[in-house]
């Protein structure tokens, strides 16, 4: 897809606004901000993945807006569109493919928190996921590259997202991943050496599952 524009905008704008009212207190409003994303799940999946990877880009939107939309689209990637045996992820354009990809890839380099680094990690996962069940390219090499570079960064959320994001990727390509063994070998022996508790028990938490 080309940059959105004005008018999309505004429809991001209004996806904003039904998020909002998911997170709110009233359970009937709830109900009916859901239906509207479904309407848009169902009937133009490219708007609702595009407008959805807009609204984690937005540096306007509030964090939890962020997180609630990265699970939004992580719990829709692999579901079925209503009417359809296609997944949403299978049901997107190429277009809207390369959209979702690379700004996604392109936004976790900004973010902040651990939280939505959490949530935008197991998205990528998703992602990932969804084309190698479904596309011919079965690994996603940027999300590779990425990871490699956020492992060997001095910022220890940028670590803890590329163990998360190893942690996924075991489970569809660990054929290919054992390619690099010993270059994994050497993660596993860096961050389990590492100072942070937190990303010594990522590290932990990856190598069990890599075994």
């Amino acid at each position: 897809m080309e940059p959105l524009n004005a008018d999309q905008m505004a429809e991001v704008h209004f996806m904003v606004a039904q998020l909002q009212i998911v997170l709110g207190q009233d359970n009937q409003a709830r109900k009916g901000a859901e239906e509207h994303l479904k309407k848009i799940k169902d009937g133009e999946p490219d708007k609702y993945a595009c407008y959805l990877t807009a609204v984690i880009m937005d540096p306007n939107a509030g964090a939890d807006i962020k997180a609630l939309a990265s699970v939004v689209l992580r719990r829709g990637i692999t579901s079925s569109i209503s009417g359809n045996t296609k997944t949403l992820w299978e049901a997107l354009s190429p277009h809207a493919k390369n959209f979702v990809k690379s700004n996604l890839l392109l936004t976790i380099r900004s973010v902040q928190t651990k939280d939505l680094i959490h949530k935008m990690s197991n998205l990528l996962v998703e992602v990932a996921g969804g084309m190698y069940e479904h596309e011919e390219e079965a690994v996603w090499q940027e999300l590779l590259n990425l990871v490699f570079e956020f492992v060997n960064s001095d910022n220890n959320l940028f670590v803890d997202a590329a163990l998360q994001i190893f942690n996924g990727l075991f489970s569809y390509i660990i054929d290919h991943l054992n390619k690099f063994k010993q270059d994994l070998f050497g993660i596993f022996r860096k961050t389990l050496n590492h100072s942070s508790l937190d990303i010594r028990l990522a590290s932990l938490q990856a190598v069990s599952n890599y075994l």
